[in-house]
């Protein structure tokens, strides 16, 4: 029997210390930190609303469509914005 060998394979080239350095070095850089920062904002947002709005409000409606409110602005922000930037999703239909 031949051995066949796997045509991805064939051409492999070894990284060095050198090349896992360099992207540890880019890596280490924000490509959006706008982008990251609203990704993180809408949902601190949620959360402390969630927690404190006891505190301001006795009104357990107001407290719900506020904190449904700001993770509908999370959603939309990581399925339009975020994820499409930060990792490349895509979101289409055929």
């Amino acid at each position: 029997m031949a051995s066949v060998k796997a045509p991805l394979l064939e051409n492999a080239e070894m990284f060095d210390q050198e090349d896992i350095d360099q992207e540890n070095k880019v890596s280490n850089q924000l490509l959006h930190p706008y982008v990251t920062l609203f990704h993180v904002l809408f949902r601190m947002a949620a959360l402390i609303s969630y927690l404190l709005c006891g505190w301001f409000s006795d009104s357990f409606i107001f407290s719900f469509v506020f904190v449904v409110l700001m993770l509908s602005a999370d959603f939309w922000t990581v399925k339009n914005i975020t994820g499409r930037l930060l990792v490349g999703l895509r979101w289409w239909n055929y």
